[in-house]
């Protein structure tokens, strides 16, 4: 099978069975990105990335050739899909409040791992993403993996449960 606009080999396969080659998924994961963040609010020329892995690393990759104007102070929160669906269903299970930060940016809350992971393979890049997660959340999010193997968007669907 080979990659619908440019006949290449594939790399990422969507689960409505559309495929990418690395050229298009570079570019739809890009994309991607920039318009999470027009969602957002847009981006601001004062902004602080809260950690550094991989991802603060692609997020500045992306936004550094982007000239802004505004100036208002905006941090960045390099939370992907697998965080939020994690917190999500922590907050559910435990009862707890989530966290409303105000002037704050998620670029890649809407990217999983595996997507990440993908990116760092073809932008040559080292896939580091470590999470400190206690017990529960380990087995939380194993729970999660467990149903992943049977239905890949269940990440996606947990996250779309909060809106």
């Amino acid at each position: 099978m080979s990659c619908k606009s440019c006949s290449s080999h594939l790399v990422w396969k969507f689960t409505n069975q559309r495929a990418l080659c690395a050229n298009c998924f570079v570019d739809y994961f890009e994309r991607k990105i920039l318009a999470t963040i027009r969602k957002q609010g847009g981006l601001t020329n004062n902004f602080k990335i809260e950690k550094k892995d991989v991802r603060s690393k692609i997020i500045q990759d992306i936004i550094a050739p982007i000239h802004v104007e505004n100036s208002q102070k905006k941090k960045i929160i390099v939370n992907d899909l697998n965080d939020l669906s994690l917190e999500i269903m922590n907050n559910l299970i435990y009862n707890k409040k989530p966290k409303a930060e105000k002037n704050t940016l998620a670029p890649v809350i809407e990217i999983s791992d595996a997507e990440i992971k993908i990116y760092c393979s073809v932008k040559k890049l080292k896939f580091n993403i470590k999470r400190k997660l206690s017990n529960e959340e380990k087995d939380l999010d194993n729970f999660i993996a467990g149903f992943e193997k049977t239905n890949p968007d269940v990440r996606r669907g947990i996250a779309n449960s909060l809106e």
